[in-house]
């Protein structure tokens, strides 16, 4: 419903069916949000809810987790 709701077609969906990538990214819980470059490399990673609208977000991800 949410995809649809947003009108998000070209969004992608990933199911770790078998909690590799979980395992992989040592993740601790969820939320977790993912920095991606654009040549697909883990840039950073930050753990629990994250408003990506807010006036903060500049900050949180110069302050992300670098992997």
């Amino acid at each position: 419903p949410f995809v649809e709701k947003n009108q998000l077609q070209d969004l992608t969906h990933y199911w770790d069916r078998y909690n590799i990538e979980y395992n992989k990214l040592q993740m601790q819980g969820l939320p977790m949000s993912f920095l991606i470059d654009a040549k697909g490399n883990l840039v950073a990673t930050i753990e629990g809810k994250v408003d990506w609208l807010g006036e903060d977000v500049a900050g949180l991800i110069a302050t992300a987790s670098v992997k």
